[in-house]
């Protein structure tokens, strides 16, 4: 996690992340308020064949159910899972992924967040991603992941702007 810069247009701007080692990244310092973070990723890969995947948090730490939503692959194959948002449907270890994730706030009251994301695979496959998820409180953390038992990342960055 790193340092934050106010951007112009009201945009905070977080310092990039390296995903060179470790099986999980998370942004912690998400201000009270957030009503849109978008999240980038580039060529993110992982040593193995679990799926990427994005977990959401409040001051209580993420939250590992009550996700819906589906991963859609062009050739019309889904993923659906309850416990995180699926960011790509396969994965070849070592393949190099971009993605762009937009979380949106829903409804305040309920901390209902909606998201939508694109991820392209260095091998031209593209994945779209949606769903939506009530936190118990207000998002203060978001974990950049791997399904299953995570693997360990090999290569990338990921950073992360607010507003």
């Amino acid at each position: 996690d790193g340092t934050a810069v106010v951007a112009a247009g009201g945009w905070t701007q977080g310092t990039e992340v390296v995903t060179t080692s470790g099986t999980e990244h998370d942004f912690t310092s998400i201000p009270a308020g957030t009503k849109h973070i978008t999240l980038m990723g580039e060529m993110v890969s992982t040593d193995g064949t679990e799926e990427l995947m994005l977990q959401l948090g409040d001051s209580s730490g993420f939250e590992t159910s009550g996700y819906v939503g589906q991963c859609l692959f062009h050739d019309s194959t889904t993923d659906t899972h309850s416990s995180h948002f699926f960011l790509n449907t396969s994965t070849v270890a070592a393949e190099e992924y971009d993605f762009i994730v937009n979380l949106y706030l829903m409804n305040a009251s309920t901390n209902q967040w909606v998201i939508h994301a694109i991820t392209m695979a260095q091998a031209s496959l593209v994945y779209w991603s949606t769903g939506t998820k009530s936190l118990s409180g207000e998002l203060t953390q978001v974990r950049v992941s791997s399904d299953g038992t995570p693997d360990d990342f090999d290569s990338g960055t990921v950073a992360m702007q607010f507003q």
